[in-house]
């Protein structure tokens, strides 16, 4: 190991501290609603389909060093999907999983987009036919799907993780109760949090997943209950909590955290958003993306305000420890 190296690895900061504040940037073009939006390993954010007026139904790229938007391929169909889910996956890529398609009703497949190639590849279907529901990410490199809502049923409390050496679903615990149009987060200790949604109600519940022991666990309760809202990890244990359909609470954030349940209240959206979207930037930082109503498609990259830990300092230190 380089001693120099390491010396100089370890000398970088291990946290980053971030004032509450929003700021504007590079609109995405048109209004997105119902689409799904993750961020990549490369620090880029993917978003695909949606519906929205005359909103482009092809897949966009930001870069957030340059404040850009790339267009990207579409999902592959004669009409555009929304509804469906999506979570980054290992080598810069993201699986495509389910939705509504348009002249078609409620579907089942998969597909894998590529960066490198700008492509989507068919995979395994999802066992369910499904809409509303939530996906990201594990530790493993598998994708947890939760939740959402089938044909003949309301809101569903199935639960399915992705492997994409096998191409496989496997059926997992189901969510203790049934929810759809909820939020979901793979956090920093690979535990997967599950906050509002709806079903015969607006829900204020959070389940916390462990995907070692396939076991949910009942956490506090949000102060108010969202469905349609945006969720993001802050790269701690806490999670930013924004916008959702009541009009009361479209545009209002809180940070959520899970170990002390406490929700804390922060500054506003630049927009009151419903079914927008959030995915994180890391050290704090949240891409806010669409919402229903917002036709110009505003973008804003919001700071949750604290403390956040730098993964690239971690990252780094072990890949010298290990040569």
């Amino acid at each position: 190991m380089d001693a120099t190296a390491y010396a100089l690895a370890n000398a970088i900061p291990k946290t980053k501290t971030v004032a509450n504040s929003t700021t504007a940037k590079t609109s995405v073009g048109a209004e997105r609603i119902h689409f799904a939006m993750c961020t990549l390993s490369d620090g880029s954010v993917l978003i695909t389909g949606g519906g929205g007026y005359s909103a482009p139904r092809g897949g966009k790229l930001y870069t957030p060093s340059t404040n850009t938007w790339t267009t990207k391929a579409s999902i592959p169909g004669t009409y555009a999907r929304e509804r469906h889910a999506m979570s980054a996956m290992p080598g810069n890529g993201a699986l495509v999983i389910a939705g509504y398609q348009g002249g078609v009703g409620r579907v089942s497949s998969c597909y894998y987009w590529s960066l490198a190639t700008n492509t989507m590849a068919t995979r395994a279907s999802l066992p369910s036919i499904l809409q509303d529901h939530r996906a990201s990410m594990l530790d493993s490199g598998d994708v947890f799907v939760t939740g959402g809502t089938t044909n003949g049923s309301w809101a569903i409390n199935y639960c399915y993780s992705y492997n994409y050496t096998l191409n496989t679903w496997t059926s997992k615990a189901n969510l203790p109760i049934r929810r759809m149009y909820h939020s979901q987060s793979t956090l920093a200790d690979g535990t997967v949090l599950v906050c509002g949604g709806y079903d015969s109600g607006v829900k204020t519940s959070v389940y916390q997943y462990t995907p070692g022991t396939n076991t949910w666990a009942t956490k506090t309760s949000l102060t108010v209950g969202r469905y349609s809202h945006m969720q993001a990890s802050l790269g701690n244990s806490t999670v930013f909590i924004g916008g959702g359909t009541s009009q009361a609470n479209a545009q209002t954030v809180v940070v959520y955290d899970p170990a002390t349940g406490s929700s804390t209240t922060k500054i506003n959206m630049l927009q009151a958003r419903d079914s927008g979207l959030a995915s994180p930037l890391g050290a704090g930082e949240v891409l806010v993306v669409g919402g229903d109503g917002l036709n110009s498609g505003p973008v804003e990259k919001y700071d949750a305000g604290g403390d956040f830990p730098l993964p690239g300092r971690a990252a780094l230190l072990g890949y010298l420890a290990a040569n």
